[in-house]
């Protein structure tokens, strides 16, 4: 494509996203600090990074993944989640799993029940653990814990402990 158009092109999707930015701020009928555009926007740029770099999950494809020969793929997803098996994004009525959770074999890895338990008992919501997960942490040498999510899960059940209980 030549480079011209490359920047008609995001130049459209500037102002089509500021439009629609817009017409969802206005919908909301009253004053909202900037902050909150930019903290929903760093959690959207987070989910895309993730979908990008491991895959987001359907219910239905988590399932598929686990090995379900339901007709309701989704159920096995969703049942593994509140059995604190998995780490889903919810938006609006729908969970999407990151794929980075689960093993070559299709199940979640064993050290996500670890995380959700620890998360429970250190008042952390699931959402805040998959934030952890994918930001470095000098508690593993500047890494991210999903880096090591699978190759090392007793260093990341380590470094949750150290995060998620420090004391200032």
């Amino acid at each position: 494509m030549p480079k011209a158009q490359e920047f008609l092109d995001a130049d459209q999707v500037i102002k089509a996203s500021l439009n629609a930015l817009g017409e969802a701020i206005d919908s909301i009928h009253s004053p909202l600090p900037p902050a909150f555009a930019r903290a929903i926007q760093a959690e959207r740029n987070l989910h895309l990074q993730i979908d990008a770099e491991f895959g987001l999950l359907t219910s239905t494809e988590a399932g598929l993944r686990m090995g379900s020969r339901s007709r309701t793929p989704r159920n096995l997803a969703s049942s593994a989640r509140l059995a604190g098996r998995l780490l889903a994004i919810v938006r609006g009525n729908s969970a999407y799993y990151p794929a980075f959770q689960f093993g070559s074999d299709g199940q979640p890895l064993l050290v996500v029940k670890q995380l959700r338990k620890l998360a429970q008992d250190s008042h952390w919501s699931e959402r805040g653990v998959i934030e952890w997960l994918m930001s470095p942490t000098t508690y593993l040498d500047d890494q991210r814990p999903v880096d090591r999510l699978a190759s090392d899960p007793k260093s990341v059940i380590e470094a949750a402990q150290l995060a998620w209980n420090a004391s200032w």
